[in-house]
């Protein structure tokens, strides 16, 4: 698995999603998450980090399928962002230290 690593941290620099989703009333939730077109690069991310595979039709008619992988729960996605963190660029590796921050309780989730 270690040499897959890279790879999945590079995918997640161009078409993943790490964020967190909730409201003022309610405790957030993390979630990881990536769509693309090719299934076989999100069957084989699935069998690295096992999450929740979705099918969405394409944005346009004639466009094929976009299958999503997402993981949700503070504890999976604490686990797989401690392992891509040193793999991100700038960016990706600022967001995902911003949601490990959250779940960690570093910041109030009130507003």
């Amino acid at each position: 698995m270690n040499n897959c690593i890279p790879w999945v941290a590079g995918l997640f620099e161009g078409e993943g999603y790490i964020r967190r989703v909730g409201s003022r009333h309610r405790r957030f939730q993390a979630e990881l998450s990536l769509g693309m077109c090719d299934a076989d690069i999100i069957y084989r991310l699935n069998d690295i980090f096992p999450g929740q595979l979705r099918t969405k039709s394409g944005r346009k008619p004639h466009q094929p399928p976009i299958i999503e992988w997402c993981v949700t729960g503070q504890s999976r996605v604490r686990h797989i962002l401690s392992i891509l963190l040193p793999h991100f660029g700038y960016r990706r590796a600022y967001d995902a230290s911003n949601v490990l921050d959250y779940i960690d309780g570093c910041y109030s989730t009130q507003a």
